[in-house]
Order: C-alpha cells, then sequence, then structure tokens
C-alpha cells in the first residue's frame, strides 16, 4: 500500500519565491522535487486584504522553516520509528515549537513521555497531527521574544554586565522592526557555544543554517 502524502497548504507565490528567498536553488528544488515525493501541496490564497498572498515576510519565513522541518521529520522515519528517536526530534524543536504557540510544546511533551505506552505507529501519527497542527499556526515577534527570553534564561547569570547588554540590545532591535531575527539568534548561538550549553546547543532554533538569508525580512 502507497503511504499517504503529508497535505501542506501553500500559497502558490510561496513556492515561487523559494529560490530568491533562501538564496539557493537547491533549496527550491527540493522544495518542488524531493520534498513533493511525500508532500501533497494544496494551494491556497487567503483573504489578505491588501497584501498580496506571500508578501507578508512572516508568513515567507514561516513555510521555509515548516520546509525544514517536515525534511527532518521525514529524516527521523528513515531512521526508524522509535520512542528514542521521537524524543530526539521533540527535544531538538522545542524552541521552534514553542515560537508557534507554548501549549503545542506541553501537548506533545506529554505525548512523548506516553512512548513506552502506545504503539509505534499510533505514536508517530498522533505527533505527526499535534506537529502539523501546531506548523499551521503563525509566528509573532512577541511569541519569539518569548522564546527567545526563555533560551536567555540558561546563562544570563554567567554574562558580563557588557554581555547582557547586548543581548538586550538585540531584544530590543529585533522587537522594534530595527533587525531580524537572525542577530538575537546568532548572538545567543555564540553565547551558548561559549558557556557551554550542550541542551541550546542542539535546537534547530539556533541553527542559523535554518534561518539563512534574512534580507528584506524581520525573521
Amino acid at each position: 500500500m502507497a503511504k499517504e502524502k503529508i497535505r501542506l497548504g501553500i500559497c502558490p507565490g510561496l513556492i515561487d519565491i523559494a529560490p530568491g528567498f533562501a538564496g539557493d536553488n537547491d533549496l527550491a528544488s527540493f522544495v518542488t522535487s524531493t520534498l513533493a515525493s511525500a508532500i501533497e501541496y494544496v494551494f491556497v490564497c487567503p483573504d489578505v486584504g491588501e497584501e498580496r498572498c506571500g508578501q507578508n515576510a512572516l508568513q515567507r519565513e514561516d513555510f521555509m522553516i515548516n520546509t525544514f522541518v517536515l525534511k527532518r521529520w521525514l529524516k527521523t522515519l528513515g531512521q526508524g520509528k522509535t520512542a528514542g528517536n521521537l524524543v530526539d526530534f521533540h527535544s531538538r524543536h522545542k524552541y521552534l515549537i514553542m515560537a508557534r504557540w507554548v501549549e503545542s510544546y506541553r501537548q506533545m511533551g506529554k505525548l512523548v513521555a506516553r512512548s513506552g505506552e502506545m504503539e509505534a505507529e499510533i505514536l508517530y501519527q498522533d505527533y505527526l497531527q499535534l506537529l502539523l497542527n501546531t506548523l499551521r499556526l503563525n509566528t509573532t515577534i512577541p511569541k519569539h521574544v518569548n522564546v527567545l527570553q526563555h533560551i536567555f534564561g540558561y546563562f544570563k547569570k554567567h554574562l558580563s554586565a557588557a554581555e547582557k547588554q547586548e543581548v538586550m540590545s538585540a531584544f530590543d532591535r529585533f522587537r522594534t522592526l530595527q533587525a531580524p531575527l537572525i542577530v538575537p539568534i546568532t548572538l545567543l548561538n555564540h553565547l551558548a557555544h561559549k558557556y557551554q550549553q550542550p541542551y541550546l546547543l542542539q535546537q534547530v532554533y539556533l541553527n542559523p543554517s535554518l534561518l539563512a538569508s534574512r534580507q528584506g525580512g524581520h525573521v
């Protein structure tokens, strides 16, 4: 029996902008070819008033991040539907999930905690449904700021006064649209390496390659 594809709602314009947005034709090929082998794109164009579909920078960013998350999900499936693999996936995507909805992370965490009690197929199906529901939610600047502050809490007691000021300045610049999200993320990633925070270093949210090419967008 053929595997059922994941249905992903997408504005047609988002595929059109993929190469320029990512700055990498390989990613465009991945979106339109490789990923399409496992995902069924459902083209939609919601009512956005005067804004042209696909122009909103946050929505474009969310789409590209969703693409990377689903790519990682498919890689996890290829490694085997084990409880350990699911725990690893969930742990690495903690802050990315929280940036959509904190409650989603709690719900998914409760499901993962029951992994030893459930059949693998049902466990993975239920987790995927929660993941897709979460990825449908939009990120916002306040949501990102909340996540950034959570991450900052891991090592703020170890920072010098100058470093704390630098972090607060980066947060404020992002909050007021004076800098893209990659600015505070890159700084936190640097500090996570400097102060040896292994849990943070495995977070895809802090991986600059996931958030590449920020020109023209604030997230």
